[in-house]
Formats: C-alpha cells, structure tokens, sequence
C-alpha cells in the first residue's frame, strides 16, 4: 500500500541514493518554481521494484509540497531522458 503521507526516507533511500530523483533548493526555474527531476536512465527493472519508484515519487512529492510556494503556485516536474535504454522499462 502506498499513501504519500505514510513515505519516508527510510522506505525509498537507496533509490534517492542512486539519483533516480532530485529535489534540491537551488534547482529552480527562472520564476523560482521549485523543480523536481527524475532519471528515469538510473531505474533498472531487474534490481528495483516499480513499487518503490511510486514511493520515491510520492515522497519527492511530498517533501516538495511541504512549502507554501509549492502549495500556491506548484513545482516543475522535469524528466531527463539522457542514456535512458529499453532496459530501463517495464511493464509491471
């Protein structure tokens, strides 16, 4: 089950870990929106549960919506799809 107020670093640190997605304070758009960026080229199926990249997702989430600027005006979602192969996808 996932439920993005129950995610925590603990479940989802090796992912963080291994720079699936960023969300860093000086990552920010020309009008200041806070970015979250995903590297979809650092997911492998085989070693990784897709579960667990939902998780990640909801705890960047999370974790960007936890300021009042992210609440009113949003964030920006980028998704780098440098060296990103047919390995890196799965159906499940």
């Amino acid at each position: 089950e996932i439920k993005a107020d129950k995610v925590y670093i603990e479940d989802v640190k090796a992912l963080v870990l291994a720079g699936l997605m960023l969300v860093h304070p000086q990552i920010v758009t020309n009008t200041a929106q806070p970015v979250l960026l995903m590297r979809p080229a650092k997911f492998f199926p085989k070693d990784m549960q897709t579960s667990d990249f939902v998780k990640l997702l909801a705890y960047m989430t999370q974790r960007l919506t936890e300021s009042l600027k992210a609440q009113l005006e949003g964030f920006t979602f980028v998704v780098d799809l440098r060296g990103w192969k047919r390995q890196q996808y799965t159906y499940n």
